[in-house]
């Protein structure tokens, strides 16, 4: 990792890395504008939102830091972006409570691999991983948008389940698609059509993101609620990913 670190550093070229040492493979993603679109639209949604609540100073976002793994495996990544309370995380050293990560070229089987990762290696400190997937080959120019959070088995009748002994498996909690929604097909509609937010369809949206889960304490009741991204938000991601290649 440390040759290719200098390698990225000479050349100065934009690219994350991802290396999974229990399969000896390194995922390498060169972003695009529209993967830094997806993400970046995602994060500039709810970095919104927690300021409208007037916690902007209570929530640090991060970007392409990397992470290194719990284990002593060696794998370690580097995501896309995210954040973390500022009062609950050591801000230094301690892993975000929620991590976005999106694909263009690569595929949903990496994405997911990624969203294991994040769960696993953090000893399970992060609590939310929103991956948002394009199919640039299909025809109804589809954005897949995931929320993955764990759960535990349910309790046998008369045990007392705690962290320690719970097995925690990934769970996607909501799967929303992003689509064209015009009879004429992308490639052949106009510019102003293509970079219209109402030229798409939401299905199974919105996405919402729990407050508790990223800020590790309950809303306060007042102006603190869940995090809820109107499928309006969701269109304009996908117009703006669409023409940012």
């Amino acid at each position: 990792m440390r040759d290719l670190d200098r390698v990225r550093e000479l050349r100065q070229r934009k690219v994350r890395f991802f290396y999974f040492a229990e399969k000896s493979l390194l995922i390498v993603t060169i972003p695009t504008g529209s993967h830094e679109m997806m993400h970046g639209q995602l994060d500039y949604w709810l970095t919104s939102e927690i300021t409208r609540m007037g916690l902007k100073s209570s929530w640090l976002p991060v970007r392409a830091k990397r992470y290194p793994g719990f284990s002593t495996t060696g794998s370690n990544g580097e995501g896309d972006s995210g954040g973390l309370p500022r009062s609950a995380r050591n801000v230094k050293r301690d892993w975000p409570t929620l991590v976005f990560e999106s694909g263009f070229s690569q595929s949903l089987i990496s994405l997911r691999m990624k969203m294991r990762f994040w769960f696993a290696q953090s000893n399970h400190d992060v609590k939310i991983v929103v991956l948002a997937k394009a199919f640039p080959d299909s025809r109804e120019k589809r954005i897949l948008i995931e929320q993955w959070q764990e759960r535990g088995p349910p309790p046998r009748p008369g045990a007392t389940a705690t962290r320690h002994t719970q097995i925690l498996e990934p769970v996607c909690l909501q799967t929303i698609n992003v689509v064209w929604a015009l009879e004429t097909p992308f490639e052949g509609a106009d510019e102003g059509l293509q970079a219209s937010a109402d030229s798409f369809n939401v299905t199974r949206g919105p996405l919402t993101l729990d407050f508790a889960q990223c800020f590790l304490r309950e809303p306060n009741g007042l102006n603190e609620h869940n995090f809820i991204c109107p499928d309006e938000e969701s269109r304009d991601i996908a117009a703006l990913a669409w023409n940012s290649d």
